[in-house]
């Protein structure tokens, strides 16, 4: 089956690839395909993942209306917000939760903490009780199905002293949101086409949640990346197909992205469009990577044609920079420069003079902080900034939009 398919009129797909590039492809015709005035719900991995399908989605047509983007944790207040209300809870996070369990450590002193009486006074004690409780929460355990005599009289007393309190984790919240979603109470959200971008499913209360959100949309698409295989099995939905990318997997790029989270690795070739290597340390891999780019250089590549994706860029710039400027390849970063450039700044402020109607009382108030540059002996301006600095990064949004323009 092709993965164009995977659109099709009440169709509910779970969409494998081992390209985030073919998933979002898919997440954006997905959304397209629902029309530009029609409720969607997108829910992504993260907010900034959910914004770029509806940015790239949205750039393709013009105004659309009717798109929610949440998280998966945002959605779950959203649709668990009425539930909240009428019992008057409250949602707390972790650092609230912890101290509840410290309270809880407290109370049940050493007689009533079993084998843990010995690390009662162990500040580390809380913190991890709380981390084990969160997750046989997060799994639907109750106290009765913990083998476990003394963590099942911990998690009986963790529940008793948020009840107490009238507070919520985040396991309840979720539980309370697929409350909602099954028995119809908000069917404004609900209902609509639902496309799952990459969302991670890690233990029963998320795969409820998305099961009955899978349930209720009219059509469904749910992106997987290649190998989480945790996500896909707890994402075997009734009445959902799974459909795995067709593009070609034959370069050696495809096959590292297919392979790169397997247990098993395919055959290697002498293909050179993927290199790994590895180094001591950063400064010795920002010379690996300089030699790289001297590399492509000399088989004809133009250094504005190339680029250099950092992981951490507070980490690895000077080494970056100082690894580039060694090896005499021109190089602007995208994150702009460290410090202001105050000629820069100085045209910045005569500007708003202009926009000012020429009125010299900024500019005056500027110059009165002495952040102009200093003059040169002469008495000259200062020479300009280097030219591989005379740069700004533009707006975050229109990154894509630049980079494209610039091909």
């Amino acid at each position: 089956m092709s993965s164009a398919a995977a659109l099709g009129e009440g169709k509910k797909v779970i969409f494998r690839s081992p390209a985030a590039a073919s998933r979002i492809e898919q997440g954006v015709q997905f959304v397209l395909s629902a029309g530009r005035a029609a409720e969607v719900l997108i829910v992504g991995a993260s907010a900034d993942a959910a914004a770029h399908i509806a940015r790239t989605a949205a750039a393709s047509v013009g105004a659309v209306f009717g798109w929610h983007r949440f998280t998966l944790a945002r959605l779950a207040g959203a649709l668990a917000a009425r539930a909240l209300g009428e019992r008057e809870l409250t949602p707390v996070g972790p650092l609230p939760l912890e101290a509840t369990c410290a309270r809880i450590v407290h109370r049940l002193g050493a007689s009533g903490l079993g084998r843990f009486a010995s690390i009662a006074d162990r500040p580390g004690l809380p913190r991890a009780l709380g981390r084990t409780l969160d997750e046989l929460r997060m799994a639907g355990l109750s106290p009765d199905q913990v083998p476990d005599q003394d963590v099942a009289r911990l998690l009986a007393a963790y529940e008793s002293e948020l009840a107490a309190g009238s507070l919520v984790d985040r396991a309840e919240v979720l539980r309370l949101a697929t409350l909602a979603v099954t028995t119809g109470d908000r069917t404004d959200v609900v209902g609509n086409p639902l496309l799952l971008l990459d969302v991670p499913v890690r233990n029963e209360r998320e795969r409820e949640l998305c099961a009955a959100l899978a349930w209720r949309a009219s059509r469904l698409l749910m992106t997987v990346p290649t190998g989480d295989e945790r996500t896909l099995r707890l994402s075997a939905f009734d009445g959902v197909e799974i459909v795995d990318d067709t593009r070609d997997e034959r370069t050696a790029l495809a096959r590292l992205q297919k392979g790169l989270f397997s247990a098993t690795a395919e055959p290697g070739s002498t293909e050179q469009d993927v290199v790994i290597l590895s180094a001591p340390g950063e400064s010795r891999e920002c010379v690996e990577i300089a030699r790289l780019l001297q590399r492509e250089a000399e088989h004809g590549v133009p250094f504005d044609r190339m680029a250099v994706l950092l992981r951490s860029p507070l980490t690895y710039r000077a080494h970056l920079e100082e690894a580039l400027r060694r090896a005499s390849i021109p190089a602007h970063f995208a994150r702009g420069t460290i410090r202001p450039d105050p000629a820069g700044r100085a045209f910045l402020a005569l500007l708003a003079c202009a926009a000012d109607g020429l009125s010299a009382r900024r500019f005056a108030e500027y110059l009165s902080l002495g952040e102009v540059a200093d003059a040169t002996v002469e008495g000259n301006p200062p020479p300009p900034a280097a030219e591989s600095e005379r740069w700004f990064p533009p707006d975050e949004e229109l990154v894509p939009d630049a980079m494209v323009r610039a091909a």
